[in-house]
């Protein structure tokens, strides 16, 4: 069994991040395919769609006409783009501007 201990999120970023640096996009995919579930990645998916959406402007209902994505997640993705850490609104931002 799989001792407790505190999570340490910058570290876990920190090695995601050190997996990811420098690949292709075709050894992402192969990554992202070994790391995730298909059911995994199309939520990851689902919510980044979302996202992008209600940045947008577009309601809830909206969003839930055009992806299928249920109301509850909308409203996740929401809360997080409102009182998250800001990944979310910094991601949305660089490629608003094209970076």
């Amino acid at each position: 069994m799989k001792t407790k201990r505190k999570i340490n999120v910058k570290d876990k970023v920190s090695n995601i991040a050190g997996a990811l640096n420098d690949l292709s996009f075709k050894e992402l995919e192969l990554l992202i395919s070994d790391l995730f579930t298909p059911n995994e990645i199309d939520s990851i998916s689902d919510r980044w769609d979302v996202a992008k959406l209600l940045n947008e402007g577009l309601s809830y209902r909206e969003i839930n006409k055009l992806t299928g994505v249920s109301i509850t997640t909308i409203g996740r993705v929401s809360r997080y783009l409102i009182n998250g850490n800001g990944g979310y609104e910094k991601v949305l931002i660089r490629k608003k501007n094209g970076k």
